[in-house]
Order: structure tokens, then C-alpha cells, then sequence
């Protein structure tokens, strides 16, 4: 192999590494902690519509959410009160269709008894 061919193939790979790196430089900043738990609570408050997460998960990140914005945001405490009642509301109904248990419905008083403190 000759010296140009073997610079050829160590190059083209640096290259591609370059071209990645400085893609990702490029990209918009990370999201802060309150917009990343704020896509995780509506991820999970939808996977739970579905069955797939429980009232304690979307609880947890309801909380996590007020975490991070309780100091950017005078409204988030209401807003993590009123996401808590919401809650308690959809597990009263899946208790009647039989999707949700009472003691989700317990859980879910506290919740908001937590929330309202």
C-alpha cells in the first residue's frame, strides 16, 4: 500500500468523525430539566392511559417536573395540584371499568392531599 492511499484511510475515517462531532455542536442545546420532565410526564401520563404505567409513575413525574420548576415558575405548584386531581379523576373512572384498583385510588387521595399542602 502507498503513503497516499494509507492517509487516504486514515483520513477519510477522522473525517467522518469530524463531520458527526461538529453536526452535534450544531444542534440546539439540551433541554432543561423542567422540559425534559415535562416530555417524560406526558409520556408517561399517556403510557399509562394505555395501561403500561402506573398512577405512581405519572405521579413521580408530575413531582419531578414541580422540582424543576418550582423556582423559574410561581404556578407550579398549582399546575403539579391540578395534574394530581386530574389524576385521582382518571383512576376513579378506570376503578368503575375495572382498569384501576383502590389502591390507586388511595394513592391517588394522597397524592393530591400532598400536592394541595
Amino acid at each position: 500500500m502507498n503513503r497516499r492511499r494509507r492517509s487516504v484511510l486514515v483520513a477519510a475515517p477522522l473525517g467522518i468523525a469530524a463531520a458527526v462531532l461538529g453536526s452535534r455542536r450544531a444542534e440546539a442545546a439540551p433541554p432543561s430539566k423542567a422540559q425534559a420532565a415535562k416530555a417524560a410526564f406526558s409520556a408517561t401520563e399517556a403510557d399509562f392511559r394505555a395501561g403500561r404505567a402506573t398512577a405512581e409513575d405519572v405521579y413521580l413525574w408530575s413531582k419531578r417536573w414541580l422540582e424543576a420548576e418550582r423556582t423559574s415558575n410561581a404556578a407550579a405548584a398549582k399546575d403539579h395540584l391540578a395534574r394530581m386531581k386530574a389524576l385521582e379523576a382518571t383512576v376513579k373512572a378506570n376503578l368503575q371499568t375495572g382498569t384501576s384498583t383502590k389502591t390507586d385510588a388511595f394513592r391517588c387521595a394522597y397524592y393530591v392531599v400532598e400536592a394541595a399542602g
